[in-house]
Parts: structure tokens; C-alpha cells; sequence
């Protein structure tokens, strides 16, 4: 989803002083620039001239001074990027109906897939952190003044970015991390709300002299419980069996649903013997393996596992994912048993688990938005991209946590992750 930026900007800020580190609604060359300096990649400045307006357009015996003039421009801005610290953006959006169950409204600019384009959507920016904002929590009796005052939830908003990082995918992305957020009633400009983080939970900003550093996993640490990518589906069977995933297993308590003709093999709770399906449009939001509330349809309250796998035409496996509720264990312990099995991950993520649930992504290895469907989606971050190794925690409930852990084919080698500690995985 995009959003569309107010042209007309009046800016009033009181958190951030108006110096040099903050660009205020962006131009698309600045976007561009700025992109290309966090991801450490400078242009040929000379050729961007050359294929400037004003270049092409200047009188023949101008063109060199002009060309000239052009590079210097070009160069100032590319390097001073790196005294910027701030974007500020101010948009329109609005907020839905009252969430009784969530005890408040929710803000529409900041749902999942939430992104600022520019250049003729070539380059956009995103806010990583959106779900920290999602939510607009207070009781009936002020969201019922709140909607008289906004009637249509219609609402401006005034959003401070911190520009860290790339996404290093195609959509050539600025990845950003809002800082500070006020929202103003369009009739009359009143503040209706405000919130920021502290300077200490800012994140590192990458750069010229910082690049991005995606590295491989060693093959030893690329595998779930002993199964590496690329086994073949009937050699994967055999494990499901051997480990106790199948219809008559204590855990599992389900079955095992594949076809010939598909490429995924889906594991969850039914009350229904071994089928076979020729369904090649799985997908698991909308098919339930991991059930609504992430307890994959249990029938009881026993401990349960369920994940799906993925496999090419060839039958090799393509992709792998186990979910497991975690009992006993707080959310460090998992982060902790995580890094003891794949190293400190490269990169941390506040995501929206299948749309659902807010959670916490980790990652490591190299990245990859070429696997489509032969991966499964659990995040609004992973949709278009995925690492050798990703790891989701989230918590749907404040009495359980649940853990995701996949393993992607990224690289030409086979594997991506052992687990340890407290988790199965």
C-alpha cells in the first residue's frame, strides 16, 4: 500500500531542531541519493549529469560548464547524506472503528505493507516499527469524544523517520524507524496524539562507511531438527514418520495432506485420515495450518507443533517452517537459545505475523526476494524477501509465546539451522 505525501507543507516541530539532519517531505532525487548511501553504493556521478535535464537542455557551447556544475551538485548531496538523521513526512490517513476487544482505535497508516513511494514508485521509504504505533488504546468514554471530533477518523499526520538501512531488494527501499508521531484533527489542527522513542532505542544508521554486510551461513547450521533443504519429499515423509509427526503421534495429534501435483506439503490438527490434494494455491493464511490463534487447531491443550514445507518441481525441498508454542520460557531465552544455534542475527525486525499479531523477526544468512511461492510468507517484512534462516516470535496471548523458525534455499549449498536449549527446534 502507498501513501501519498501532502504537497503542501508547513512544518512545526518541537522535538527536532531544523538544522541540516532533517530533510522535511524529501524530493524524489534526494530519496534516490540517500538510497544509494546507505547501501554504499555511490553513483557514477558524470553519467547521472549527463542525463540530467538541464544538461541535455543547455546550449552546445554551455554544455561543459554545465556538465561540470552538475557532477559538483550531484557529489554535495550524494556526501551530504551523511550528516542526515531525520526524515519528516507529513500525510493524510485515518483511523477504523472502535476495537472493543483491543480497547481502542487503530491507525490505518501504519497496517502492514505500509510504504512511502518515490520516484515513480522506483524507490520507497518503509517504517519498519509501524506495529510500536499501530495501535490508538484508550476507554469508550474518550473514543467517543474522539470520534466527535474526527467523525470519519480522518486525521494529519506528522511522522519523524530515521533513515538506518536498505532493504537490498528490487522495491529499493530506505528502511526507516519512526521516531516521533503527532496526529492533528483536520478541522481546527488539533494535536489528538503524540508518541516517540527515546534516543537510546535508535538504530544504528548504515552508510558509505557502513555497509550492509549479509553474510552465508556455514552449511553445518543450516538444517531444522536434522532435515536440510533440498531432501526429497519422499525421503521427508520418512522423517515426519520417524519423529512422530503423523496421524498417530501423541503431539501431533494430525495429519500429513500432499499431492502429486503439488508443491507443499502441510502439516496441522484435523480429525481427518491421510488425503491427497491437488490444491497448488496453499497458502497459509488463508488454510488455518497454523490455526487463527497460533495453537495449529489444537483439539487439546498438549504442547503442538505444525509447519509447513515447500518443494520445487523436482521434489526437493525448498523451504521449511515448524511453529511451537514455547512453555516455560521467557522471550530472552528463545532470543538467547536462537543466537546459541545460528550466531548474533543480522538483523532484528517489529513485524505483523500473518497479518495477525505483532512480533519480533530475526534473521541471518543472505537474503533473496527471487523464492515466490516456493517459500511460505509468515511476515509483512518476508513477503517479497527471505533469508537462509528467519526466526518470528510473537506473543497472540500474554500466557504464550509461539515461535516460527524457516530455513530458505538462498544459497547454491544445501542447509540453514540447528536448534538448542529450551526449544524443539
Amino acid at each position: 500500500m502507498r501513501v501519498k505525501l501532502l504537497a503542501a507543507f508547513i512544518l512545526s516541530l518541537n522535538a527536532f531542531s531544523l538544522e541540516a539532519e532533517t530533510i522535511e517531505n524529501p524530493t524524489d532525487e534526494q530519496v534516490v541519493s540517500l538510497y544509494h548511501f546507505l547501501a554504499g553504493d555511490p553513483p557514477n556521478f558524470e553519467k547521472e549529469a549527463r542525463s540530467d535535464h538541464d544538461y541535455r537542455s543547455a546550449d552546445e557551447f554551455d554544455k561543459a560548464a554545465v556538465l561540470k556544475q552538475l557532477i559538483t551538485q550531484k557529489r554535495a548531496l550524494y556526501e551530504g547524506n551523511a550528516d542526515i538523521d531525520m526524515i519528516v513526512l507529513r500525510t493524510n490517513s485515518q483511523f477504523g472503528e472502535y476495537n472493543a476487544d483491543l480497547g481502542g482505535y487503530q491507525f490505518d497508516i501504519f497496517k502492514p505493507g505500509v510504504y512511502f513511494p518515490f520516484d515513480y514508485q522506483n524507490y520507497g521509504l518503509t517504517m519498519e516499527n509501524a506495529a510500536d504505533f499501530r495501535n490508538w488504546i484508550m476507554p469508550v468514554s474518550e473514543a467517543r469524544e474522539m470520534r466527535n471530533i474526527a467523525p470519519y477518523g480522518a486525521l494529519t499526520f506528522e511522522i519523524s523517520i530515521r533513515p538506518f538501512g536498505v532493504t537490498g531488494t528490487r522495491e529499493k527501499h530506505i528502511r526507516g524507524q519512526i521516531v516521533d508521531v503527532k496526529a492533528y484533527a483536520q478541522q481546527g489542527n488539533r494535536l489528538v496524539y503524540e508518541a516517540s522513542l527515546a534516543p537510546s532505542e535508535f538504530r544504528a544508521i548504515a552508510g558509505a562507511n557502513n555497509p550492509v554486510d549479509e553474510r552465508p551461513l556455514d552449511d553445518e547450521k543450516v538444517a531444522i531438527q536434522g532435515v536440510k533443504l533440498g531432501v526429497q519429499e519422499t525421503e521427508f515423509l520418512k522423517w515426519l514418520a520417524e519423529n512422530g509427526y503423523n496421524e498417530d503421534s501423541e503431539m501431533w495429534q494430525g495429519y500429513v495432506q500432499f499431492g502429486t501435483n503439488t508443491e507443499s506439503i502441510k502439516l496441522h490438527n484435523s480429525d481427518s485420515k491421510l488425503a491427497a490434494t491437488g490444491n497448488t494455491d496453499y497458502d497459509p493464511r488463508s488454510a488455518g495450518v497454523f490455526g487463527k490463534d497460533f495453537d495449529c487447531r489444537a483439539i487439546d491443550d498438549k504442547l503442538h507443533s505444525c509447519g509447513v514445507a515447500r518443494f520445487d518441481k523436482n521434489g526437493a525441498m525448498t523451504s521449511l517452517v515448524l511453529m511451537q508454542s514455547a512453555v516455560g520460557v521467557t522471550k530472552q531465552q528463545i532470543v538467547s537459545s536462537l543466537n546459541k544455534s545460528y550466531g548474533s542475527p543480522s538483523d532484528r525486525l517489529n513485524v505483523f505475523v500473518m497479518n495477525a499479531f505483532r512480533g519480533e523477526q530475526l534473521v541471518w544468512g543472505l537474503s533473496s526476494t527471487e523464492l515466490g511461492r516456493k517459500a511460505t510468507s509468515l511476515s509483512d517484512v518476508s513477503g517479497p524477501k527471505h533469508w537462509q534462516v528467519e526466526a518470528l516470535i510473537s506473543e497472540p496471548s500474554t500466557e504464550r509465546i509461539v515461535v516460527f523458525v524457516q530455513i530458505n534455499a538462498i544459497s547454491a549449498s544445501e542447509g540453514a539451522v540447528a536448534g538448542g536449549g529450551q526449544i524443539k527446534f
